[in-house]
């Protein structure tokens, strides 16, 4: 073989080589950092505002969301800490189905922290708690839909040779509110082949609802390369769409229409509503991703813009700064918590939890919280609701709501921003 031969043969293995070095890489530098792996414990330093304290009666809370016409936040919970340990299918726990609880839906003054529990009408339970989301239609904006995860266990499960049948058998739940009153009427449960892993709900309106997968593996070897893949590696789950055509029904398989709105998805975990009314929001947990998706008239959801960030992320929410035209300083943005190191979750007793704000415009990332997992164990959601600085010495300033599935409550306390 002529030398220059060889040498042209020898560049192009080592180009090659060099190509699947990068592209193998980037990918795990970026779930080492994601991940927490090279984050130290002690290491992380605690940002806690001003005046951080957990609101009682708001165990276990997943998700929390600021409903903009009567300024409440409405949330899910438990009633006690036990619960998540002895049945919560999203991390890996089946051990007691039998002893599972019935959560509770509550909302939450952000001005006073006095929360208020919804007696649940017409529905007897159980209820394990996960994601939720609420709807108010234009015209009655005393109305509230709740639709919310219930991971209910598969009583198929406890028969013998019950090895391919999967433990959980999750549903959807849909509640109707009137601000002022101190229930929620259950209206109907959905079930479906294809809401597998339920782990978040988008709500457009009472007949139309997202539901995101967040796993295609419900446990085992398989669910571990999800956690740990990325995009390129595990692109396995999905978010589903769900069309209601009666609200009433006591059927909970009828009267719904369901497909795929986007497919090929890694981790998609929490949803969110954007800056525009056409914007959802959804958080690849593991990824440390937030795509920012708009919908076709097929349901269809596109994928606009991913962001990527330092830790991991769940449930985003958007705030809307009231005050940026009085203050001069516009401070909106995507608010999104995650675990800081997430590498330990949920084996671990404490997990150390961060909350960035992302600029709207600038797409600068700002750490506004941390925590070292003693006060705020768990991060899956942040909500930020201004404050008015004629009544805050002119300072620029939000109170922060942090709260998590493993966490003692929600967390409160106040930031600049």
């Amino acid at each position: 073989m002529a030398p220059t031969t060889l040498f042209s043969i020898v560049i192009a293995v080592l180009a090659i080589s060099a190509s699947f070095v990068a592209v193998v890489y980037e990918p795990i530098t970026r779930r080492v950092r994601v991940l927490g792996i090279s984050r130290p414990l002690d290491k992380i330093q605690n940002l806690h505002g001003e005046g951080l304290k957990i609101i009682p009666n708001t165990i276990a809370c997943e998700d929390l969301h600021h409903h903009t016409p009567s300024g409440l936040l409405f949330g899910v919970a438990e009633t006690d800490e036990q619960s998540r340990k002895n049945w919560f299918p999203p991390t890996d726990h089946f051990n007691e189905p039998e002893a599972i609880g019935q959560g509770i839906i509550f909302t939450l003054d952000p001005q006073t922290k006095e929360t208020t529990q919804l007696t649940l009408i017409d529905f007897s339970g159980p209820f394990v708690t996960h994601g939720i989301d609420i709807y108010s239609p234009p015209s009655e904006q005393d109305t509230v839909f709740i639709v919310a995860v219930n991971h209910l266990p598969n009583p198929a499960s406890a028969t013998p040779n019950n090895l391919n049948i999967p433990k959980a058998g999750s549903q959807i739940e849909i509640f109707h509110h009137t601000l002022g009153t101190k229930e929620a009427k259950h209206l109907r449960s959905i079930i479906h082949p294809l809401i597998r892993t339920p782990n978040d709900i988008f709500i457009s309106n009472p007949q139309s609802i997202y539901v995101t997968n967040d796993h295609h593996h419900r446990e085992g070897l398989g669910r571990l390369c999800e956690d740990l893949g990325w995009q390129e590696l595990a692109p396995w789950s999905d978010i589903i769409h769900i069309s209601i055509q009666d609200l009433n029904t006591k059927d909970a398989s009828s009267s719904i229409n369901t497909t795929i709105a986007l497919d090929r998805v890694h981790n998609p975990n929490g949803l969110g509503h954007g800056k525009t009314s056409d914007e959802i929001l959804l958080g690849r947990a593991s990824a440390g991703v937030m795509p920012i998706m708009k919908a076709g008239s097929d349901h269809k959801l596109e994928i606009l813009e991913s962001i990527q960030l330092q830790t991991t992320v769940d449930n985003p929410t958007y705030f809307h700064d009231p005050f940026a035209k009085d203050t001069g300083r516009d401070a909106s943005g995507y608010v999104l918590a995650g675990l800081t190191r997430a590498v330990n979750f949920p084996a671990a007793p404490k997990h150390p939890t961060s909350v960035w704000l992302v600029g709207t415009e600038s797409r600068e990332h700002r750490l506004v919280f941390q925590d070292d997992g003693n006060v705020c164990n768990t991060a899956s959601t942040a909500v930020l609701v201004a404050i008015d600085p004629m009544e805050n010495r002119g300072r620029k300033q939000a109170w922060l709501f942090v709260t998590g599935p493993m966490g003692a409550g929600v967390a409160s306390t106040m930031i600049d921003l």
